[in-house]
């Protein structure tokens, strides 16, 4: 087996059904958020509900002194990696995009699935403080009440 330069055994590469992207998962941060029928985001527009998880991930974020953005429109660039251009409302930093996401919504529910690539050198313990904003942002902006799996 081939090593990636990362000296991983393999690379694993998502493709973003929305603009055909490719999305390195070695060295970011993944979600995915799952939401049934009944709930009142799965009503919403894919855009709207685009908008909504990022804003979520977005003050998550600035929550950490991360001077994060959401993308008012999109910075086109030719088909390839996902992180090279960006959607309207995707997350950027330092007018670069760091985060996005991709939905898929079936009779049952809407799943909801994002990648996050922070510069190594943003946050001491990056992940973990991440995930702890994640769910207090979530508390506050949403009202949810997170308990264990």
């Amino acid at each position: 087996m081939k090593t990636s330069p990362h000296g991983h055994l393999f690379d694993l590469w998502f493709a973003v059904l929305r603009e055909g992207g490719l999305v390195s998962h070695v060295a970011d941060w993944t979600y995915s958020v799952a939401i049934p029928d009944h709930h009142e985001w799965y009503r919403l527009k894919a855009c709207e509900s685009y908008c909504r998880i990022h804003r979520w991930v977005n003050q998550a974020l600035n929550d950490l002194s991360i001077p994060s953005k959401l993308a008012n429109q999109a910075i086109p660039t030719g088909p390839g990696q996902c992180f090279l251009g960006a959607e309207e409302n995707d997350i950027l930093l330092n007018g670069f995009k760091i985060a996005g996401a991709a939905q898929r919504r079936t009779r049952k529910g809407l799943l909801i699935q994002g990648s996050i690539q922070i510069p190594d050198q943003t946050i001491p313990d990056r992940q973990s403080a991440w995930s702890e904003s994640m769910r207090e942002t979530g508390a506050k902006l949403h009202g949810i009440k997170w308990g264990r799996m």
